[in-house]
């Protein structure tokens, strides 16, 4: 989880300059007052400018692929966090099975979790919205047929947009219309990911056991140079391991069944 919003965190940032220069692009390109059809030579004489040999590009799909362009990358996170979240939880001794069809890669992490009798408590409308993005991201990165697009749009029209705009009112360009992308879109995309995955982290920490923990994948280097003399700097290490790998959640309680077990180890 927190490698997730940090490498998103990045990402964003990363997007955001990207979005900045394109925008100074197109700004240029209004202001030039040429017509469409020269939006060719325009692009690729800013392009020389910059030493970059650019050739043709339609301005009518221009944005959109760079919309695109935009989701794949924190889709692919996505999918690194749930082959993490996965392996992470055969430490606590459950195995989850990813394996459906037709759905996306949280779809497939929370059905997994709800056959291990997980409550899962991330809203319906989270979840579609999820569907209409992920489909947004493959059209792009698959070079999936235009089909899809009619797809997209079946989807556009199940979302619940009532609700999606009260929990993020400050997307307004967001859903616009089917078929169509916004910055907002990428912006709404992202807080979506994150809110469900921090859900579905929220929802396994009610019933992972801790006894089932197994310590023998933690940094034992690190970790067991304060074994036998200093329990105090061995606990502060091992909060310290919990709260870097799973978020601020390593409570007394938490390091006491892990020290104990660490030193058992140890002492076996």
């Amino acid at each position: 989880m927190r490698n997730l919003w940090r490498v998103l965190g990045g990402y964003d940032a990363l997007v955001e300059y990207n979005e900045c220069a394109l925008r100074q692009l197109m700004r240029k390109w209004d202001l030039s007052g040429l017509s469409d059809y020269k939006f060719r030579k325009f692009i690729v004489g800013q392009s020389a400018e910059v030493s970059i040999k650019l050739g043709n590009i339609d301005i009518g799909s221009y944005r959109q692929d760079i919309f695109r362009w935009y989701l794949i990358h924190p889709y692919g996170c996505v999918d690194n966090f749930v082959k993490e979240f996965k392996n992470d939880l055969k430490l606590f001794g459950l195995n989850i099975n990813l394996d459906f069809n037709d759905k996306t890669t949280l779809e497939k992490l929370i059905a997994g979790l709800q056959e291990q009798h997980v409550t899962v408590s991330v809203e319906e409308y989270k979840i579609l919205l999820d569907r209409y993005y992920h489909r947004y991201r493959n059209l792009l990165a698959h070079k999936l047929n235009r089909g899809e697009e009619e797809k997209i749009k079946t989807l556009y029209l199940k979302i619940d947009k009532e609700k999606i705009r009260e929990y993020y009112p400050s997307l307004t360009n967001a859903l616009s219309q089917p078929g169509i992308l916004t910055f907002d879109d990428y912006t709404l995309c992202t807080a979506n990911l994150k809110n469900i995955t921090d859900t579905l982290t929220t929802d396994i920490f009610h019933i992972i056991d801790w006894n089932k923990y197994d310590v023998s994948k933690m940094n034992h280097k690190q970790i067991s140079k304060f074994l036998p003399n200093n329990p105090n700097r061995l606990r502060g290490s091992i909060r310290q391991y919990i709260n870097a790998h799973y978020g601020p959640i390593a409570d007394d309680g938490i390091v006491d069944i892990l020290q104990n077990k660490f030193i058992h180890s140890n002492n076996g």
